[in-house]
């Protein structure tokens, strides 16, 4: 349980500088939690006991001020569970905000948050920037993603639907449960990669089967988000990054998010986050390794393999398709063109390997 209650929160570090700055003791996920956590991943409203969390009448608007000093407070890395009374998890630089036609408001009890803000992630140069483009690109290619959209004013935001939201009456936000892959597992947060005791790709192939009501459906979306981590080197990908969504008609693999190429920054490591045949190293996915994960997974070589060249030859055309879209409004950054020339060589690698099988 504590495990479970613990991916609600940011990352330790973040944790930890947010307890002292609430008056808690480190370590102390419970108090945290009645503290800040009115406004929590999934359809969660936290408190004290005998608490009940205070709901306003309305969700004031952020003045352009306050929204100024928001954005950089974030960029200073200021935690933004301290902004307002919402957690995420994460590297704590995620803002949760309630979006309407009139502006941004800060997500409270009666009048949820339905975006996450994204400003930075400290550390890697241009990260929202790169992110936005690759759920773009993920989109074009069929992969399903959260809406999410690069503004490029006050030095520019990314700004991405929650996943656990949706519209309800009168457009008015409704929060629906949510649970990542590692807390239906019973795993801390901070057990995500599978190198270090985290979920392996049979683990979630697993759950998808377990609780999903559409399993068969899930799971392609799920290999077609593998093959796209591959794509764009994404090495964030594990266990907590996969998330079930609890429908009406039953638990659904939720939108993906968090995409973006960690393979171009030098300081992040070059393997993914899980291992495909015993093999995580981008470059040594021959298919062979793709055919021992077909049988571990228990689907069809054949049929994996096909989705995988289906996403290799319809690659080409979506990056440029996706690019165009962006220097439509946005400029073009020589981050975007190692993102670009990332992309292409894998698909021609993957392209080539599995032709090159096929003679």
């Amino acid at each position: 349980m504590r495990a479970w209650f613990r991916g609600l929160l940011p990352d330790p570090a973040v944790t930890a500088r947010l307890a002292l700055k609430a008056g808690f003791s480190p370590g102390n996920d419970f108090a945290l939690l009645g503290g800040l956590g009115g406004d929590c991943p999934g359809a969660l409203s936290l408190a004290f006991p005998g608490r009940a969390p205070a709901v306003r009448d309305e969700a004031p608007l952020l003045s352009t001020e306050r929204f100024a000093e928001c954005l950089q407070r974030l960029r200073d890395g200021q935690p933004a569970a301290a902004i307002g009374d919402s957690l995420w998890p994460g590297d704590g630089a995620v803002l949760p905000l309630r979006e309407s036609p009139a502006g941004f408001a800060l997500g409270a009890p009666g009048h949820p948050s339905n975006v996450l803000l994204r400003i930075a992630r400290h550390g890697l140069a241009d990260a929202p920037v790169n992110e936005a483009f690759c759920m773009l690109l993920a989109g074009r290619l069929g992969v399903p993603v959260v809406a999410a959209r690069w503004q490029s004013a006050q030095r520019g935001y990314l700004v991405s639907a929650r996943p656990d939201c949706v519209a309800g009456a009168n457009d008015v936000p409704e929060r629906i449960h949510m649970e990542t892959f590692s807390q239906l597992a019973g795993l801390a947060p901070e057990q995500a990669f599978e190198r270090e005791g985290g979920l392996a790709l049979l683990d979630c192939a697993a759950l998808i089967r377990r609780y999903s009501v559409v399993p068969a459906l899930d799971l392609r979306s799920f290999l077609r988000w593998l093959g796209l981590c591959l794509l764009c080197g994404n090495g964030l990908a594990n266990g907590n990054a996969l998330r079930f969504i609890f429908t009406a008609a039953g638990p659904r693999l939720a939108p993906f998010s968090d995409l973006l190429a960690t393979h171009v920054y030098p300081e992040m490591s070059e393997r993914l986050g899980f291992y495909v045949g015993r093999e995580d190293r981008p470059d040594w996915l021959l298919p062979s390794r793709w055919r021992e994960l077909a049988e571990e997974i228990g689907v069809g070589s054949r049929y994996l393999l096909t989705l995988l060249r289906e996403l290799a030859l319809a690659t080409a055309p979506a990056l440029a398709a996706t690019k165009a879209q962006w220097r439509e409004t946005l400029p073009w950054s020589p981050l975007l063109e190692q993102v670009e020339q990332l992309v292409e060589k894998r698909a021609r690698q993957l392209w080539v390997a599995l032709e090159a099988e096929r003679l």
